[in-house]
C-alpha cells in the first residue's frame, strides 16, 4: 500500500553568495520504495541562484532545469514561482510558474518562457525521454476561454464542467487537447474524449493533478 509523506519546511535559510528565504519546501512521496515524484517549491526571491536548494532533494535532474530555467526567465523580466516535476506522470510533467516583475503576467509571457525553455531542454537533453512543459502563472485566469488559450495550454491538466449531464457525467478530468467548433478534447487514461461544446460550461486549470 503507497505511503504518502509530507515535509514542510518553513523559513528555511541557505547560503549560496546571498541569503535565499524559502517559505514553504512541500516534498510528497507515494511510495516510500520509488524516488520522490513531486518536488514544489515555493520561493521569495528565485533570482537568486537556488541549485544548492534541490541538493537536499532526491531527483538529480532539479538543479539543471533550474540552472536552465533561471537565466532565461531573467532575460525576459521574469521570476520563476513554483518548479514541480512530476515523474509519476506519464510522460513526467514539468510545470514552472513564472511572474512578470514589471507588469501583470500575460500569456505572452508563458509562450516565450515555454519556447526558450523547452528549447534549451531539447537542445542540453537534460531530460532524457519524453516530456510535457507546462509554464503558467499565478496571475494568470485558471478559466480557459479564448482559442489561443486553447492552443498554448494544450497539455494541461484540466477540469471540463457542462451544463447539463454528458455520458451521464457534468464533470471531466482529463489533459487538455484542443477545441474545434464541435468539441473540447480532452486525453484521459489514453484515450481521447470528445466533449460535445455546446454542452461545455467551463474550462479550467485541475491545479490538485
Amino acid at each position: 500500500m503507497g505511503l504518502t509523506r509530507f515535509f514542510y519546511c518553513l523559513s528555511l535559510v541557505l547560503h549560496y553568495n546571498q541569503l535565499l528565504t524559502i517559505t514553504e519546501v512541500k516534498v510528497k512521496q507515494f511510495n516510500c520504495d520509488r524516488t520522490i515524484d513531486l518536488v514544489v517549491a515555493k520561493l521569495n526571491n528565485f533570482r537568486t541562484p537556488i541549485r544548492n536548494l534541490f541538493k537536499y532533494m532526491t531527483h538529480p535532474l532539479i538543479p539543471q532545469i533550474v540552472d536552465l530555467a533561471s537565466p532565461i526567465a531573467e532575460k525576459l523580466n521574469l521570476e520563476l514561482v513554483d518548479v514541480v516535476f512530476q515523474t509519476n506522470k506519464n510522460p513526467p510533467v514539468l510545470r514552472i510558474d513564472v511572474r512578470n516583475l514589471l507588469q501583470d503576467t500575460g500569456l505572452e509571457d508563458c509562450e516565450q518562457m515555454s519556447r526558450d525553455l523547452e528549447t534549451q531542454l531539447d537542445a542540453t537533453g537534460v531530460i532524457p525521454s519524453a516530456y510535457v512543459l507546462e509554464v503558467s502563472s499565478p496571475g494568470i485566469s485558471h478559466t480557459l476561454t479564448s482559442d489561443r488559450e486553447f492552443i498554448s495550454f494544450k497539455g494541461f491538466a484540466v477540469i471540463v464542467k457542462t451544463a447539463e449531464p454528458y455520458k451521464k457525467r457534468t464533470q471531466w478530468e482529463g489533459t487538455l487537447q484542443g477545441r474545434d467548433e464541435n468539441a473540447v478534447y480532452i486525453h484521459q487514461k489514453g484515450k481521447k474524449t470528445a466533449i460535445p461544446r455546446n454542452l461545455v460550461k467551463i474550462v479550467q486549470f485541475d491545479d490538485q493533478s
